[in-house]
């Protein structure tokens, strides 16, 4: 297996509580916070993306009481 030349940046996988945020990375290897401003626009993205997905299921769940109430023949 191919492990790279070596140059790619490894994602900090500390798991216990830490202020640090030197190469965290947020879901993919590729989202990655370099500094203060991406931490916090990490933050919103992540935060809107919950909201969508949260709509997206009331959403479904209104549909579906919608479509339960309709009298059968």
């Amino acid at each position: 297996m191919d492990m790279g030349d070596g140059d790619a940046m490894m994602c900090n996988m500390n798991m216990l509580f830490t202020w640090d945020t030197t190469n965290l990375c947020i879901v993919f290897e590729s989202w990655r916070i370099t500094g203060f401003w991406s931490l916090i626009w990490s933050l919103v993205a992540v935060a809107a993306l919950t909201a969508g997905y949260e709509a997206v299921r009331e959403a479904a769940r209104r549909y579906e009481a919608r479509t339960d109430n309709t009298p059968s023949k």
